[in-house]
């Protein structure tokens, strides 16, 4: 039946074959945290940590015909875990002996749940929360707890740091599910905000982000990654 696959990249979602530019190779792809198959009413979200190569539609990794990859268009959400290959046939062995853990993460759905939902669902299970015991205390006001809340749900933090250089803190922000003009909302609960600047991603200086009531505002475009550097009072 009809089947529709979607694939997590660097920072956007490959719609795949639709997106595949003409006579690109289509026997396997490479994912980033999660790879989506969705029926007419029922899909899956599925993630790999340590196999993040798939082959959709059948096991199609030895395919060298060019003509089959400029035509081929599956026809069953199958997705195949290409768990062990380097992609090099020519004077290594084809097999690796001894005992190897793969973990898999699977989420079943209907077919109209929001891609935000699947991104969020690759990103926890490939990035989980970890957590760490942090000491201070009156003494120590740069330790005082804080945390951001984000708000809408198809935008994600995926990156909190150190600047390169500099003091504050470095957040990269991303409109995960491909919607059109999107207003990301960013509240600092805990602490507040003194200075909020839009960067590139070398983080060069590009001009103020926009704070209202204490938010940050950001308007994203679809898959777009917005880089902010934040200086708390």
């Amino acid at each position: 039946g009809e089947v529709r696959f979607r694939l997590e990249l660097a920072y956007m979602v490959m719609d795949w074959p639709r997106d595949s530019m003409p006579g690109t190779w289509r026997g396997f792809n490479g994912v980033r945290n999660y790879a989506r198959a969705d029926g007419r009413v029922r899909g899956v979200t599925w993630s790999s940590l340590h196999a993040p190569i798939v082959s959709l539609g059948g096991i199609n990794s030895n395919h060298w015909d060019a003509k089959w990859h400029e035509s081929f268009v599956p026809s069953n959400a199958h997705i195949y875990s290409y768990a062990m290959s380097n992609v090099w046939n020519c004077s290594y062995p084809l097999w690796q002996g001894g005992v190897t853990q793969f973990d898999y993460s699977f989420m079943s759905h209907d077919a109209a749940l929001p891609l935000s939902d699947s991104a969020r669902f690759g990103w926890d299970a490939a990035t989980p929360l970890i957590a760490h015991w942090v000491e201070g205390g009156a003494e120590q006001p740069h330790l005082a707890p804080f945390r951001f809340e984000i708000e809408p749900q198809n935008v994600m933090i995926t990156v909190v740091k150190k600047p390169e250089t500099g003091d504050g803190i470095v957040l990269r922000v991303w409109e995960c599910s491909g919607k059109s003009n999107t207003l990301a909302r960013i509240q600092v609960a805990g602490r507040r905000a003194a200075s909020v600047r839009r960067m590139n991603l070398v983080e060069e200086d590009i001009g103020p982000a926009m704070v209202v009531n204490g938010a940050i505002e950001l308007e994203l475009r679809p898959h777009e990654l917005a880089t902010l550097r934040v200086e708390l009072g």
